[in-house]
C-alpha cells in the first residue's frame, strides 16, 4: 500500500516500487477494462513510454515532483530518494491489464525492452485468493488415561 500512488495528478504513476536488492526502479501502470472483448494496443503503452521518461534521470524527477505538487506521486518519489537512485538502479515499467495485448502491443513492447506486460493470462494463473477453505476434519480425540501393566515375580 505505501507504493502506490493511484490518484489525481498522478503523472500516469499507479505505483512506485524500488527493490535494493536487485537495484531495480519500478514504475506501475494499470488498466481494468469491464468489456472483455477489448484489448491493450501500442497507445496506451507509447503512453506509458512517455511516463517512464519522467523518470530517466535526476533532473526529470525532480521536475515531475516540482510540477507534481501535493499529488501522493511527489511524495512517494521524495521519501523513496529517487533522484538520488536513478542513477544507481535500472528503471523498469511494468503495465498490468485484465485483458489481453494485440498485435500492435505486442509490436511496440519488442522496441520497448524495460516495459514488461502483464495481461489476463498472467493475472489468472499467478491469481493467489485472499479466501481460505478449512478443510472440517472429523473430531479427533485422545485418550489420556495411563494403562500400566506389570509382570510382578
Amino acid at each position: 500500500m505505501d507504493s502506490v500512488c493511484d490518484k489525481r495528478g498522478d503523472k500516469g504513476v499507479d505505483g512506485i516500487l524500488v527493490n535494493e536488492n536487485d537495484r531495480t526502479i519500478t514504475i506501475f501502470q494499470s488498466r481494468i477494462n469491464q468489456s472483455g472483448d477489448t484489448t491493450i494496443g501500442d497507445a496506451s503503452l507509447r503512453a506509458f513510454a512517455g511516463t517512464l521518461s519522467q523518470f530517466k534521470n535526476a533532473e526529470t524527477i525532480q521536475n515531475l515532483i516540482a510540477s507534481a505538487g501535493n499529488a501522493q506521486v511527489a511524495a512517494l518519489a521524495k521519501r523513496l530518494d529517487l533522484v538520488n537512485k536513478v542513477s544507481t538502479h535500472e528503471l523498469r515499467g511494468e503495465f498490468l491489464s485484465n485483458v489481453d495485448l494485440d498485435r500492435n502491443g505486442s509490436t511496440f513492447l519488442k522496441s520497448n525492452q524495460n516495459i514488461t506486460f502483464v495481461g489476463k493470462p498472467t493475472l489468472e494463473s499467478t491469481y493467489i485468493s485472499d479466501e481460505r477453505n478449512v478443510a472440517i476434519h472429523n473430531p479427533v480425540t485422545f485418550d489420556i488415561g495411563v494403562s500400566v501393566s506389570r509382570n510382578i515375580p
